[in-house]
């Protein structure tokens, strides 16, 4: 009796259902600003039928930048929905917190979320963590997210489809670019070391070498549908292809397949595809290399993509000391370099008087 009372009293005790159940803000969780530089945030879940009303607050710090009264719709059970649309404006970190009242004690509360520029990465090795070193992103701001949760930005990033381990540029590039723009930053790693422009087609299934059955499009395409916004997809790969001996009229043809598929399968517009020249093999022969140099020239003369950076030209010590085909720990911070200078480029122009450079609505 004794040890029955005792392994009782030990025994975990269940927790209540969370009320409120948010379905739609996560910490650290960074939203895709809009043209009007700002977002329609969707404030979403559900919570027991005890509550009669309950607000959305949006503060940053102890200024309460909007302040809304959700809507509660009755739903089989003890529970009730609520949803509500508040405009903020970019910026964060911001806090999010519910409550019963306008001035009501929180019932709960996000810490971190913030509106600014998402991207997504997709590729081979270099897209990937390959890298000799690994690095964390030096501002808070940054934020990295696996298609379940949002975390800082910290090699290895998560999220990409290969597992890999080392280092990327990623932490960097998002570290220099909100700073820049003064705003939080959202990555979502998606790629796979190794792989032919092949691989990243629609249906084709991937099989790793511990026997997975991976779609890498059907990663990317569902990391774009989660994010449901972005500004880009930061795409660097070609390696591949090159030491494949791939023509460059194939590589376009796959690429725009690629594009295509991925525009019809969205909702949402497909943001612009940034392709970085992305050929070098070590010991391959410049003649091997070219014609994937030559389509990916080709993607942008037509328009089927934006100009990205030429790591072709990182070799020596930028290169992994043992490899040689990935990067050091020098050549992952000059990789960074290059891709926030063309994404600024491209993107966030300074302007001549003041030499600002956030633009909500660049060209696309």
């Amino acid at each position: 009796m004794l040890l029955l009372l005792a392994l009782v009293l030990q025994a975990p005790i269940a927790p209540a259902p969370l009320a409120p159940a948010l379905e739609t803000v996560a910490e650290r969780q960074v939203f895709q600003r809009d043209a009007r530089n700002g977002v329609e945030l969707r404030v979403e879940g559900s919570c027991l039928d005890g509550l009669a009303a309950l607000h959305a607050r949006v503060l940053r710090g102890t200024e309460r930048v909007v302040v809304k009264e959700l809507a509660l719709r009755d739903q089989e059970g003890p529970r009730q929905r609520f949803t509500g649309v508040v405009r903020v404006p970019a910026g964060g970190w911001y806090a999010l917190e519910l409550a019963a009242g306008a001035d009501a004690a929180s019932v709960l509360r996000v810490e971190r979320f913030g509106v600014g520029e998402v991207f997504v990465i997709a590729g081979q090795s270099n897209s990937s963590n390959y890298g000799e070193e690994r690095t964390q992103s030096e501002d808070d701001r940054v934020s990295a997210f696996d298609g379940v949760s949002w975390s800082l930005a910290r090699d290895p990033m998560p999220g990409v489809q290969d597992r890999s381990t080392g280092g990327s540029p990623w932490p960097r590039f998002g570290a220099r670019l909100a700073k820049a723009l003064d705003l939080p930053v959202g990555l979502a790693s998606t790629g796979f070391g190794g792989t032919s422009i092949r691989a990243w087609q629609k249906d084709h299934v991937f099989v790793t070498r511990d026997e997975r059955r991976l779609e890498l499009f059907r990663g990317l395409a569902t990391r774009l549908d989660q994010l449901a916004g972005a500004r880009a997809i930061l795409w660097h790969q070609g390696e591949t292809d090159a030491l494949g001996s791939m023509p460059a009229a194939e590589y376009v043809a796959y690429f725009t397949k690629l594009k295509d598929a991925l525009a019809a399968e969205l909702d949402a517009p497909l943001p612009p595809i940034v392709v970085a020249h992305a050929s070098y093999v070590p010991d391959l022969a410049p003649e091997k290399m070219q014609p994937i140099r030559d389509a990916q020239a080709q993607l942008w003369k037509d328009g089927l993509a934006l100009e990205g950076p030429d790591t072709d030209e990182l070799r020596g010590e930028s290169r992994h000391s043992k490899d040689r085909i990935h990067f050091s720990k020098r050549g992952l911070a000059e990789h960074a370099d290059q891709w926030f200078d063309r994404v600024r480029a491209l993107f966030f122009p300074p302007k001549p008087a003041d030499g600002a450079a956030p633009n909500p609505n660049p060209p696309r």
